[in-house]
């Protein structure tokens, strides 16, 4: 695939000397974005909308070569980031980074006044991180045979894999309420709110929605849901909505599709055959 480059870029590539800079942007769910770069100093450039002084933070991060294939295997790079960071192991905890798109770019130090200096090293969508005490590694494949559209599909599973409460594949027109949060514990996962009166677990697997902010309720009882991982930003005082969720589990009453009464929209399988080896 030819990759195109701003003049700037063409003309610094050539020097004799010059000081290449990569970008990473790291797009995760619930609009939120990092912009990382391996420079040891913040870097100013734009977003990947072309908006200008996206601020880019310093990390450690080192990454392999592309590796292409002539064969149908899809071309993949390994990316290792520094496990320095709380919320780095908190993105892995809670599931935020697999499926999810790295965008690289590289540009160089002295040609960051235009969007069209730099080039795209990789683009694609991160797999399984594998992390220990200092470091978080991800590799990241290629997302040029993903289609544009989102297609109906499943998965030979007992979960169903429809989005909860989606007009086009889900049958239930999901509760929810707002309120204030009125306090938030010292470890940040529980929320209080008199709002919330519902009977124990009511919220379980569904979703709190604070300042742009999203996080699974692993828990809610009297006026208080526990959430799966903390807010970045101070919440107390601010407005919430709460969305039920489910189990997508076929025969759960407590919170599946029987809990809301909508088995005909299941998307799983009520069995799954298994092989098993007699001696």
């Amino acid at each position: 695939m030819v990759k195109y480059v701003g003049p700037g870029f063409g003309e610094e590539k050539v020097k004799e000397a010059n000081t290449p800079i990569e970008l990473y942007i790291m797009f995760l769910p619930h609009d939120l974005t990092l912009y990382l770069t391996s420079y040891p100093e913040e870097v100013e450039f734009f977003d990947e909308d072309g908006h200008s002084g996206q601020t880019f933070e310093p990390y450690g991060i080192e990454r392999q070569r592309v590796e292409s294939h002539l064969t149908s295997e899809y071309d993949r790079v390994r990316v290792t980031f520094d496990n320095i960071l709380r919320e780095m192991s908190l993105y892995v905890n809670s599931r935020f980074l697999k499926g999810n798109r790295l965008l690289i770019w590289k540009v160089f130090k002295d040609r960051l006044e235009s969007f069209d200096d730099k080039i795209v090293m990789y683009d694609g969508i991160m797999d399984h991180p594998v992390i220990d005490q200092y470091t978080m590694q991800v590799t990241v494949i290629s997302k040029l045979e993903r289609l544009e559209e989102e297609l109906p599909r499943r998965l030979y599973t007992y979960n169903c894999p429809w989005t909860f409460g989606d007009s086009d594949t889900c049958g239930v027109s999901v509760p929810v309420i707002t309120g204030t949060v009125e306090e938030v514990s010292p470890d940040g996962l529980t929320i209080n709110s008199s709002a919330i009166e519902q009977e124990t677990d009511y919220w379980r697997y569904g979703e709190i929605t604070i300042a742009d902010e999203a996080r699974f309720v692993r828990h809610s009882g009297n006026h208080e849901v526990e959430v799966d991982m903390y807010f970045f930003s101070t919440v107390e005082g601010l407005e919430f909505e709460l969305r039920a969720g489910c189990s997508r589990v076929y025969g759960d009453s407590d919170f599946g599709c029987d809990r809301w009464n909508n088995q005909d929209y299941f998307g799983g399988f009520r069995s799954v055959p298994n092989e098993s080896v007699r001696v």
